[in-house]
């Protein structure tokens, strides 16, 4: 649930992105309607992430950073939900699924 940080100012919408960090090595692809995306981690297993409800933005796949324990950025990749919300407030739903 995203709620307004004012009360003032309720009419129209503002942007919003929620980021979703992936660990190193997870292996990402978005799936054909773009409203999920297939996860494949390094010890093999499959997972699906989803996007519930009549979700109206855009979900995207995009190159992030992870800094390791030593302070080395590390190249990682991240699912990116974004679109419009009303000003008063949006609620939003995702599920992660293990597959097989």
């Amino acid at each position: 649930v995203l709620l307004p940080a004012s009360k003032r100012g309720k009419r129209g919408k503002v942007g919003y992105a929620i980021r979703f960090h992936l660990g190193q090595g997870i292996s990402a692809r978005l799936s054909e309607d773009r409203k999920g995306a297939g996860l494949a981690l390094p010890d093999g297993s499959h997972w699906q992430f989803r996007v519930a409800g009549e979700y109206t933005g855009t979900l995207s796949i995009e190159d992030s950073l992870f800094v390791d324990g030593q302070g080395r950025p590390q190249p990682i990749q991240q699912l990116v939900l974004q679109g419009m919300a009303p000003r008063s407030g949006g609620s939003f739903a995702w599920l992660f699924k293990k597959m097989g």
